[in-house]
């Protein structure tokens, strides 16, 4: 099996070119990408050509999209009914958890913690615009947590990375077993399961154990660190029925990302 990962100028995608060597990555702006991969051009999400850049980059009939961009995620159940292997949770889940207002109050009545979570609306307008959600300030360590599932839901391991240092994403973190963050995303996973790599983020406080307060229905940017510790993401959508509930990782990895500036 064959791999094409989308957003492949992220940041964290160098990570993934170690583990999977022989992966396509494409991106909609490969000149303004963050990393030196070589990169294949797609349309952007929004683009009534999206759909067909992808089936263009698919070479191989078992190819596996694993797409990292929020807005590719709907558009892309298109080409997993046509019965493209997508890594990625069902609709339901990705359009619940893309809306960040709804993924808190779907977490909250299935008896999930989570912060206080306002929908901030000017006095006049109309529809959406100027809408904001407001969370409350939560104090404490932030960690953010890979999710990988197999193919059916069924989960397979969670790895918490704290961040040591963030600038949009995280520049400076390091997986640790924090035994309670472990604990409070198995029961998310419990309470509405997903399949493929999800990435919950999140605060671990002193008086309310951990809140989540954004849970991203894709791979994300220290995703490659949970690999580079020993989890096999994509491997583990395959369904085995013989493998443990729960993979074993390498605790203390740290990842520390720098810029690269290249003069020609």
């Amino acid at each position: 099996m064959s791999y094409l990962f989308t957003g492949g100028g992220g940041a964290g995608m160098e990570l993934f070119k170690r583990a999977y060597p022989f992966a396509q990555f494409a991106d909609a702006e490969p000149e303004a990408s963050t990393n030196t991969l070589p990169l294949r051009r797609i349309p952007r999400a929004t683009d009534p050509d999206f759909l067909q850049g992808i089936r263009s980059l698919l070479t191989q009939p078992d190819m596996l999209v694993i797409p990292g961009v929020d807005k590719e995620l709907p558009v892309l159940e298109n080409l997993r009914r046509e019965g493209v292997g997508i890594l990625m949770p069902d609709q339901r889940y990705v359009t619940v958890m893309l809306d960040k207002f709804a993924s808190m109050r779907w977490l909250a009545q299935l008896g999930v913690p989570v912060p206080r979570t306002v929908i901030v609306k000017p006095r006049q307008g109309r529809g959406s615009e100027g809408v904001l959600v407001e969370q409350e300030r939560l104090e404490g360590t932030e960690y953010t947590v890979t999710m990988s599932a197999d193919c059916t839901g069924r989960l397979r391991a969670i790895v918490p990375v704290r961040i040591i240092a963030k600038r949009r994403v995280t520049i400076h973190g390091v997986t640790e077993a924090q035994q309670d963050v472990i604990a409070a995303c198995h029961q998310i996973h419990a309470r509405c399961p997903a399949a493929g790599v999800v990435n919950i983020q999140g605060v671990l406080t002193e008086d309310r154990g951990f809140l989540p307060f954004e849970i991203n229905p894709r791979i994300s940017t220290t995703t490659g660190l949970a690999v580079a510790a020993g989890v096999d993401v994509v491997a583990n959508w395959i369904e085995e029925p013989h493998r443990l509930p729960l993979q074993p990782w390498l605790e203390g990895l740290e990842l520390r990302r720098t810029w690269l500036n290249t003069v020609t």
